[in-house]
């Protein structure tokens, strides 16, 4: 799978974890994106343009991701090998995901 071109749109708000895991797993990928920052509640009216409801909410050209974990693996999914962010082992991904 090729990495798109253009940059994902990131929805977020200003104080979230679930934004910050995502904003750091772009930036530790090096995976272009513009961040839409919105105050809460005010993020409903962006994110249920592009179904989702709270946020994040990562747009790309292959649909819009509305958890924040769904959003790492659609990354995991779209990087090279060397790049992923879960293991290829069994094991040590099933303990990375008990940790997300």
């Amino acid at each position: 799978m090729e990495i798109q071109q253009k940059p994902f749109r990131l929805i977020t708000i200003p104080v979230s974890h679930y934004c910050e895991k995502v904003r750091l797993a772009l930036d530790i990928l090096k995976l272009s994106y513009v961040e839409e920052p919105h105050m809460p509640p005010f993020h409903r009216f962006a994110t249920t343009k592009v179904g989702g409801k709270s946020v994040p909410v990562l747009v790309t050209e292959d649909g819009s991701f509305t958890d924040s974990t769904d959003i790492l693996k659609y990354l995991d999914s779209i990087v090279p090998r060397e790049a992923k962010l879960y293991s290829t082992n069994p094991e040590q991904r099933q303990q990375i995901e008990e940790l997300e």
